[in-house]
């Protein structure tokens, strides 16, 4: 059975259908990646499998965490899916160090001299740890997005999602925040993420799901999406993001 699964999930904002029949299925150590138009349901879809908005109806199971019941244990379900968004969403008050050890002290009851040291292993490995000291303020969008990676992984988590991690960065600084999914996916971390990087999306994904109106309308390894897409909807986005020259 799949870690992480949606089954025909749909979601209202009021009378505003986002999500219409969602299903989707990623095993431990895949990275999926969820590509369409904005607008499609994206990042409506991680936020539900985070259970930071609840579902219509459906049913959307996190290891044996069924998401979508009234008494899930949501602090459970967050310590296994950490969640990375389009803002960086630190603590402006606190340092780098501070704002990735504060989620272990505070949940995980991590004492403060362990979690510290923990989250200066994390801050090197996103090649931060002369930064530790510093306050979000005195970071660059690249510099703090890799903190919030790091704040993520802090929590030990199972799996991340990351919902367009990159959009809100200059085109300079994405690649150092690219780089460190990439290295994550190296080492098996199991992923879904939102994103408009076609070409980082088709290295680094073992499937591609391609959204439209609410639900996955086609999906498969990425050689089969790029290369040789099936459904007609699929098609036209794909040579709309050729034509303007994004693949």
């Amino acid at each position: 059975m799949a870690f992480i699964t949606a089954e025909s999930v749909f979601k209202f904002y009021g009378t505003v259908q986002v999500l219409r029949g969602l299903s989707l299925a990623v095993d431990k150590h895949e990275v999926a990646c969820l590509i369409g138009p904005s607008g499609c349901g994206k990042s409506t879809a991680l936020r539900c499998i985070n259970a930071l908005e609840p579902i219509g109806s459906g049913k959307i199971m996190v290891g044996n965490i069924n998401v979508a019941e009234e008494m899930a244990d949501t602090d459970a379900l967050r310590r296994r899916v950490g969640i990375v968004f389009q803002q960086f969403n630190l603590f402006p008050h606190m340092t780098a160090l501070q704002n990735v050890s504060l989620g272990p002290r505070q949940v995980l009851k991590i004492p403060k001299q362990e979690a510290e040291a923990e989250a200066m292993v994390l801050l090197d490995r996103v090649g931060l740890a002369d930064m530790a000291r510093r306050y979000p303020d005195a970071l660059s969008g690249g510099q703090q997005q890799r903190v919030a990676i790091a704040r993520a992984l802090a929590m030990r988590p199972d799996a991340l999602l990351l919902d367009e991690i990159t959009s809100a960065l200059d085109p300079e600084l994405v690649g150092e925040v690219l780089n460190i999914v990439r290295d994550l996916a190296r080492d098996g971390m199991t992923m879904i993420l939102a994103t408009h990087e076609m070409g980082f999306a088709s290295e680094v994904a073992t499937q591609i799901c391609f959204m439209s109106e609410g639900t996955v309308y086609e999906k498969g390894p990425p050689d089969q999406i790029f290369r040789n897409p099936q459904l007609p909807k699929t098609a036209a986005f794909l040579k709309r993001l050729i034509d303007a020259r994004r693949i």
